[in-house]
């Protein structure tokens, strides 16, 4: 190990002297092994040496107590601080270098230490090499130095991984904080979010009830409209047949019948049948239809046919009161007119065949009507002292206002029974009189005998109970019926175009209808007994 000093030499002493001394100095082995023993001989606080130590050993010891003490200190300084081999060099070479305590020592170790004399350092150098290799603390010297370099770089090592981990935690604590916050803002969010969902429910639930407030509040405004509309209709009928019912028979002249008909004109036909044409017409402000008879029917080979008709007629029409009889105005007897009130939906024939595009009756529609034709028809057979048998019921002959209540009309071969045309045992009133009728709906037992009878009537009511189940043909359509009675394939003939018969009530109706189609007149059922209850009982069901 090469020791060198930097301070510049200074006094006024032999230079030859100083460096002879120096020389001398550092080539006793004592002086350098006292230094290492002082060094590093592990915390006696005595230098070892051997047995010949020379005088100026002895003298010097104790004057540098105070190095060596020092050196101690520093020694343990040195430790307790960081290792490495820079630090041990230089403590090292701090123990060496001894302070000088008188003017020559300072001139010898300034001599020994300065630049010009290196050759006598070199030496001393060379023999403390050369002594230290026998000394076994250099080994441990080294060994503590190459410790020390071990455990610089594992100070170094644990550093920066210590640095790494702070690091890393910090940047995990940073984002740590950054993820709470994040999980705090979520949170927000989805109370937020449900706030809102809560709120947009309880809207609905506002919209969905101002919804229906609304819709209620329309239908109400609706109903009410149609209420008071039905209100004014009703009025002004009741209005209507106040004045007529007021005002008697009123016979028009033939020039008033042809003013309102525009002389009989084609586009005002609206019906017509084997008697004559019926026509629209406006009287007195009043919409009328207007029935003129056929010329054949005046024609002289017929002279009775006509008149008779249109005088029964007058004769029966013109007294009796009922909702569901047709209601007659006026006559004009020059030509044997009849002015009845018009009923804006036709016949029921008409609205059966759906002419004019007009919609189907439904089934509950089609049992009112039954059980409004069979009260009128209650009401003429038990008129007293006359009963009053039709004679030509068929869908043709009843006819529907606006509201599809039905009306019975044309009277034309209608007769009164008495009691002086009865037959023996005063229980049957009958008519003998020439069959007339429109075939399919007239009586068999009438046309073998010539007897009209009210269960004439009745017949013929049921053939037309048949049709409103079936709209079939009046010929054989009540064989047609008890035959998909008789095998259960009833819903096969009835009307779909009613709509869903309810199967039950179907059955009943049949079964009504076809009791009413006895061909024996004893075996049929009373109108008003028999009949009518069971169709108000079955328009109250429905």
């Amino acid at each position: 190990m090469m020791l060198r000093s930097q301070s510049v030499p200074s006094g006024n002493y032999n230079m030859n002297e100083a460096q002879t001394s120096s020389s001398n100095f550092f080539r006793s082995p004592y002086i350098v092994n006292s230094v290492f023993n002082g060094t590093f001989q592990g915390g006696t606080g005595e230098l070892s040496s051997p047995n010949s130590r020379s005088e100026v050993e002895r003298n010097s010891t104790s004057n540098n107590e105070s190095d060596v003490s020092l050196l101690r200190s520093r020694r343990s300084s040195s430790t307790c601080s960081t290792y490495s081999p820079r630090r041990v060099i230089d403590s090292t070479r701090d123990q060496l270098i001894l302070k000088p305590r008188t003017p020559l020592e300072g001139l010898f170790m300034s001599t020994a230490f300065s630049p010009s004399s290196s050759s006598v350092m070199d030496v001393a150098s060379s023999n403390v090499v050369e002594n230290s290799l026998d000394n076994p603390h250099y080994e441990k010297l080294q060994q503590l130095m190459a410790d020390a370099e071990k455990l610089a770089l594992l100070q170094q090592k644990v550093a920066r991984e210590l640095g790494e981990a702070i690091s890393k935690a910090q940047e995990e604590l940073i984002l740590r904080r950054e993820i709470e916050k994040r999980n705090a803002k979520e949170r927000e969010i989805e109370t937020m979010k449900y706030q809102i969902d809560q709120l947009m429910e309880k809207f609905q639930t506002f919209h969905e009830r101002e919804t229906s407030l609304k819709n209620q509040i329309v239908e109400l405004q609706v109903e009410r409209d149609s209420t008071v509309k039905e209100a004014e209709e009703l009025r002004n009928k009741q209005g209507e047949c106040s004045s007529w019912n007021n005002a008697q028979f009123t016979e028009f002249s033939l020039s008033e019948i042809k003013k309102a008909t525009q002389n009989f004109h084609e586009s005002l036909k609206i019906g017509g049948g084997g008697y004559g044409n019926i026509y629209k017409g406006n009287l007195h402000q009043i919409e009328v239809a207007i029935k003129r008879p056929h010329s054949q029917s005046l024609h002289s080979n017929y002279p009775r046919q006509g008149p008779a008709e249109f005088q029964m007629e007058v004769r029966v029409l013109s007294h009796l009161r009922h909702p569901n009889l047709v209601r007659l105005i006026g006559s004009c007897p020059e030509e044997f007119v009849l002015i009845y009130e018009y009923l804006p939906n036709g016949s029921l024939e008409d609205r059966l065949k759906c002419r004019d595009k007009s919609p189907p009756l439904l089934w509950k529609t089609r049992i009112r009507i039954a059980a409004e034709l069979c009260s009128v028809l209650v009401y003429l057979h038990s008129r007293a002292p006359h009963s009053i048998v039709h004679g030509d019921l068929k869908p043709s002959n009843i006819l529907l206002d606006a509201n599809l209540v039905s009306k019975l009309s044309d009277f034309g071969i209608c007769r009164m029974l008495c009691h002086d045309q009865c037959s023996n045992n005063n229980t049957t009133l009958c008519h003998i009189t020439v069959p007339k009728g429109t075939p399919g709906y007239v009586d068999p037992e009438f046309l073998e005998t010539g007897k009209l009878t009210i269960k004439s009537d009745v017949y013929s009511f049921g053939i037309i109970l048949l049709q409103l189940l079936t709209n079939h043909s009046a010929i054989s359509i009540a064989n047609e019926v008890k035959n998909a009675l008789g095998t259960m394939s009833l819903q096969a003939v009835l009307d779909p175009s009613a709509g869903d018969w309810p199967i039950v009530v179907a059955q009943s109706l049949a079964k009504l209808a076809l009791w009413c189609c006895d061909r024996n007149q004893e075996n049929r059922p009373k109108l008003g007994s028999d009949v009518l209850e069971k169709l108000e009982s079955m328009r109250a069901s429905t």
